[in-house]
């Protein structure tokens, strides 16, 4: 198995494996030829991550859209991005995918609990690891939770004669749900005791216990804090420089809680963004997110400046940036400190917030996403600025 090409190498091999679909997958116009008859694609999980999405269909298969095309057939010849649902090659029989992004491979948990990493155009390889039953992925490494409640890690890309090798991270046990995003990985066991951890290491290096709340999963954005930061009760105090994002919490109790970056957008959910002063240079303080609906939430998820909580009657809650539509509230503000309904009157079963876009699984398996659209990142078989309102996907 071949190491993840970076940028220009990666555009290189879409470009050139574009050739022959775009002989007969282009237009006289210069636009790509739509699916002749939409067809409904029904899922049971979705990734998103940048400008892209993912899904995994009732059959097992892999279908990706947006930027990159994580493999599958891009649009055309100059046009190396995926305006509607495509099928991945060289995966099958998944129940879960872990998006990797330009500088890494994607992994997928096969239904057997076997995990696989890499890329249409590299292969992929299985990783050396006993069952999993959860992936997480760090662009830099990804992790896998064992069905002895460990986590093992693998560099990315990195192996041993093309094998990738996982080793145990020292100090996690009986651990419930994992996360990763931007070279930082989050454990949380059962609990509700959250541990921090950056990956494989020849040192073994242990997990670092955080001072949170007891909770039952997290989700963290592109450009989260520092992971090696102090947080209590109500306050967050960090010595580590601010890389921007923030990471939301889901209670045991089923509210949300949200805390880091600078709210500039309103990220955090306290229904208001921040004092201009105090963004350029403090981190925000944890805060407590209060939802229209007093009832459990039951996940939540993060994008660059936005996130979004699943109620347990199937509403969506978005709050944060809005400049392109991501929270999908069929409102014009800019952004919003208060979580907003998304529209549509659909009953969601997942979500998956991205860069500037939001997707859902709503009930029967169908996606509908909104938000940018200007990489084909909602799957409509044509790309617009960006739309306020939930739509399904094309198929």
């Amino acid at each position: 198995m071949k190491g993840p090409s970076g940028w220009w190498g990666r555009s290189v091999v879409l470009f050139l494996g574009a050739w022959l679909p775009a002989c007969t997958g282009w237009l006289a116009s210069g636009t790509p030829a739509a699916p002749a008859a939409p067809r409904v694609l029904r899922a049971v999980q979705i990734a998103a991550e940048w400008e892209s999405t993912c899904a995994v269909s009732v059959d097992g298969d892999v279908y990706c859209w947006g930027s990159e095309c994580h493999g599958a057939p891009v649009d055309g010849l100059f046009d190396l991005v995926c305006s509607w649902p495509k099928k991945v090659s060289g995966l099958s029989h998944i129940q879960s995918i872990a998006l990797g992004g330009l500088m890494s491979h994607d992994c997928a948990l096969d239904e057997n609990g076997a995990v696989w990493c890499g890329s249409p155009q590299d292969g992929f390889a299985r990783v050396e690891l006993p069952r999993a039953t959860a992936i997480a992925n760090a662009t830099a490494f990804a992790c896998a939770l064992l069905v002895d409640g460990t986590v093992s890690c693998w560099n990315a890309g990195i192996g041993k004669g093309g094998k990738l090798v996982a080793m145990p991270i020292p100090g996690l046990a009986d651990v419930a749900t994992i996360a990763a995003r931007s070279g930082r990985a989050l454990a949380v066991d059962r609990a509700g005791v959250v541990h921090a951890f950056r990956g494989p290491s020849e040192k073994g290096q242990p997990a670092v216990r955080l001072a949170v709340d007891p909770i039952r999963s997290l989700s963290m954005a592109e450009y989260h804090p520092y992971l090696d930061i102090h947080v209590d009760l109500r306050r967050f105090d960090a010595s580590a420089r601010d890389e921007g994002g923030h990471t939301c919490a889901l209670l045991v109790s089923g509210g949300v809680r949200c805390w880091g970056g600078r709210n500039e957008r309103g990220q955090l959910g306290m229904g208001r963004a921040c004092d201009e002063d105090r963004c350029s240079t403090d981190f925000a303080d944890v805060v407590d997110v209060r939802l229209p609906e007093l009832s459990p939430v039951v996940s939540v998820t993060t994008g660059l400046e936005h996130a979004c909580a699943l109620h347990e009657s199937g509403n969506a809650y978005c709050w944060g940036n809005n400049a392109t539509g991501e929270l999908g509230g069929r409102t014009r503000t800019w952004f919003s400190g208060r979580p907003v309904q998304v529209g549509g009157g659909f009953h969601f079963i997942q979500l998956a917030a991205a860069n500037n876009h939001t997707c859902g699984i709503v009930r029967g398996g169908e996606i509908v996403c909104w938000g940018q659209n200007e990489d084909g990142q909602l799957g409509r078989a044509a790309r617009t600025p960006w739309t306020m309102v939930a739509a399904p996907v094309a198929f």
